[in-house]
């Protein structure tokens, strides 16, 4: 495998780690906070009843109900907090992107070469297009000469 190849299948695998870790970054965050939906949705009716109905006895029905909101509260930032740490550490995202960012170097590197190599390529047919070009028009000189010097002696002479 030429080393350019070999350059463009690293890049290729470093954008695909990169993708790869921001699925699963995103996969985690969302779960986590559809987990933390779902608990809010599905046991908060129940718990802040009985929460409520348990702060009755000592506190007056308003202040009862803001304690339950204001726990509410809390269970749903921790949860978000947590849901946050989960998935793909950042490292592991600087790691892909540095290779990423040195395959493109390497890759444009390739490239400007390649370019350089056309530049000369091109350089090089241009001068045998005119050595050609030269060597034509000597030749159709000599040529007219010759047919000049031809038609004067038309028999050897």
């Amino acid at each position: 495998m030429s080393d350019s190849a070999f350059k463009l299948q690293l890049l290729v695998r470093a954008e695909l780690a990169l993708t790869k870790i921001y699925a699963r970054r995103s996969l985690f965050r969302a779960g986590a906070v559809a987990a933390a939906l779902a608990f809010l949705l599905l046991g908060l009716g129940m718990l802040n009843y009985a929460a409520y109905l348990g702060l009755l006895d000592k506190y007056t029905p308003g202040t009862a109900a803001l304690l339950v909101a204001s726990a509410d509260a809390v269970c749903a930032v921790v949860i978000i907090l947590i849901g946050r740490r989960l998935g793909p550490s950042e490292s592991e995202e600087n790691m892909a992107k540095e290779i990423r960012d040195m395959a493109y170097r390497e890759v444009g590197k390739d490239v400007e070469e390649v370019k350089l190599r056309i530049d000369q390529l091109a350089h090089e047919v241009k001068s045998i297009r005119t050595g050609v070009s030269t060597a034509m028009g000597a030749i159709r000189f000599f040529v007219g000469l010759l047919s000049k010097s031809a038609k004067k002696n038309p028999e050897g002479k």
